[in-house]
């Protein structure tokens, strides 16, 4: 997430980025009923087409398969790799729901295009978690760099430099947003006018990101993470991460990427050594660009 957090679930618009981390899953069919997932560390889970139960933590991958549970074949093998962990916080169950259902799309031929696949993907994330913007469904489904405001995709003919540092630690986004949600509900005024406030900024970034000026949208950045400030979501590590960048010649600002409260942090600029947070514990820098490619299934 660039742009939006937060503000995209009360309907404000947001700007969301496919990292170049990629997710892929391989499906081999099979002679039988039986379904086999594999995802290496994550675990494995054996069962059958009649016994699908979406529990953790393959509940995002079953319900894809639940959903053309009376279309499989077969069962098949699913083999999961990625090359980032589901803990930093990157969309991985977006990234995993997507890949998911573009390999079953493929198999089964289902001739679901690419806005169908974004509306099964934000389908699947909501009945799982029960919220869900879909913000990180678009960016897997269409790459590059999109403006969103539900359900309203554009995607952005445009390249930015980017940043990525992790802190270390992740707390559940559903946890976050009750988090907010409550105190939202404590002082409604104040954060109807942060809604409003961030929603203005993502209209600034879109404009700032159009004419590449990243001096302005660092200074976009840093103004949004004022108001993640103001929202609860951020913390002191989150907080020295920040502060530290805000030193780094090429850096023009930072901001939570995602929910908050742990995570990333993400920059606009040049990508900084590990070692400039050697004193920050947990923080790592996780080298990344922006990938022009979402989904692609062969």
């Amino acid at each position: 997430m660039l742009f939006g957090e937060h503000g995209v679930l009360q309907g404000k618009p947001a700007i969301v980025a496919a990292a170049n981390t990629r997710i892929q899953v391989t499906l081999t069919p099979r002679d039988d009923g039986n379904i086999h997932i594999d995802a290496g560390e994550l675990g494995q889970l054996t069962t059958t087409i009649d016994d699908l139960d979406a529990q953790p933590p393959f509940q995002f991958v079953i319900e894809a398969l639940l959903f053309c549970q009376n279309l499989l074949p077969s069962g098949c093998d699913l083999r999961i790799t990625s090359e980032f962990p589901h803990t930093v916080g990157l969309g991985s169950s977006a990234a995993v729901t997507v890949a998911c259902i573009g390999v079953l799309n493929h198999w089964l031929e289902l001739g679901f295009d690419k806005v169908a696949i974004y509306k099964l993907g934000l389908h699947i994330i909501q009945k799982v978690q029960g919220l869900g913007s879909g913000a990180d469904v678009a960016a897997s489904v269409f790459g590059g760099i999109v403006a969103y405001t539900p359900p309203d995709i554009e995607p952005l003919s445009v390249d930015m430099p980017v940043s990525l540092i992790y802190c270390g630690y992740k707390t559940p986004t559903v946890d976050v947003v009750n988090t907010v949600a409550t105190a939202a509900a404590n002082e409604p005024d104040k954060f109807t006018q942060l809604y409003d406030d961030i929603g203005t900024g993502v209209q600034n970034a879109h404009t700032y990101l159009s004419a590449q000026d990243w001096p302005a949208l660092g200074q976009e950045m840093d103004r949004h993470f004022r108001f993640q400030q103001q929202l609860g979501v951020s913390d002191p590590t989150l907080e020295a991460i920040i502060q530290r960048l805000a030193g780094i010649d090429g850096i023009h600002g930072a901001k939570i990427s995602g929910s908050g409260l742990g995570d990333c942090v993400v920059a606009c600029g040049v990508t900084p050594d590990d070692a400039v947070f050697a004193d920050i514990p947990g923080a790592k820098v996780i080298p990344v660009t922006i990938a022009k490619e979402g989904l692609v299934c062969e």
